[in-house]
């Protein structure tokens, strides 16, 4: 609420300066913590991972077979029935990342999820979590709560504005630094996927489907972070049958499929999608049965 009255009251370039500021004092207060990322770069080269989300896809296979595999699980597939059995495999890197926090609707939901977080399930799983300018962040609220940062607790800087951009570049998603700013988990670990170097990303139940309710809705999200002629039709229908939800949730989508795209212009093919039902129409759809697991 303050960022929005301070934009409206202060001229742009002042705005811009005032943010630039925020976000380098957010970075320098933490930044012992997103040092220890340097030793993930291209620690994973000719690799692959899978990206868990908890869309409706990942009901369609039994998440066990990727026990040995390399798998960055998402938000909150932590209670996904057999999330233990997956994580707790000798083999592969097993990674959870969390987006950063946002407004909730009381202190005591907000308290509710950071003790949350301290679950046995987690105790041996690597969790990345975005911090970002807001005034609430992990950091704050584990010392707040009495909460140990050990080393499976990690942090990544995810502050940068990328509106205007048209192209990701190395400095973008260098974890290690300030990378861009992610409108959703997926959004954050595949930037951390590209950091760590795989050479094949795979994603499944990252579908943010929720807007095609009925099995007859088949609408696929933005390109290039705006509503081409075929997505405005779609939002239009959608207005005109009274979903204005679901229309709300579609323009939401535009900050997060952007950094899909630009991924997938520069590195054309290493981000495959497992799931048929993904909104995003941006990567290659792949069958799983058409992969061998170890």
């Amino acid at each position: 609420m303050i960022k929005r009255l301070l934009k409206k009251i202060i001229p742009p370039l002042l705005f811009d300066i005032y943010l630039h500021l925020k976000i380098k004092k957010i970075f320098f207060l933490y930044k012992k913590h997103f040092d220890n990322n340097k030793i993930l770069k291209n620690s994973m080269i000719k690799k692959r991972c899978f990206i868990l989300g908890s869309g409706h896809s990942i009901n369609d296979i039994n998440i066990e077979i990727l026990k040995n595999e390399n798998v960055i699980c998402l938000n909150s597939l932590m209670h996904h029935e057999k999330y233990d059995a997956l994580m707790n495999s000798e083999l592969g890197k097993k990674i959870h990342v969390f987006t950063p926090l946002h407004e909730f609707r009381d202190k005591k939901l907000l308290n509710d999820y950071i003790l949350e977080l301290e679950a046995p399930i987690l105790e041996k799983v690597e969790c990345y979590f975005g911090i970002d300018d807001y005034k609430h962040n992990y950091i704050k609220e584990f010392r707040k709560n009495s909460i140990t940062i050990n080393k499976n607790k990690k942090f990544i800087h995810t502050n940068i504005f990328y509106e205007n951009r048209d192209c990701i570049e190395e400095e973008d998603y260098d974890c290690s630094k300030t990378i861009w700013a992610t409108k959703s988990s997926s959004n954050l670990a595949l930037m951390l996927a590209l950091y760590m170097g795989f050479e094949e990303i795979f994603l499944l139940g990252v579908d943010h489907s929720h807007i095609n309710i009925n099995s007859v809705d088949e609408i696929k999200a933005v390109k290039k972070g705006v509503l081409v002629k075929d997505e405005q039709d779609q939002f239009k229908n959608i207005l005109s049958k009274g979903k204005e939800h679901q229309s709300s949730f579609f323009k939401d989508l535009i900050s997060v499929i952007k950094p899909m795209e630009l991924i997938e212009d520069k590195f054309p093919g290493k981000v495959k999608n497992l799931s048929k039902i993904s909104i995003f129409d941006c990567h290659e759809v792949v069958d799983i049965d058409s992969l061998t697991f170890k």
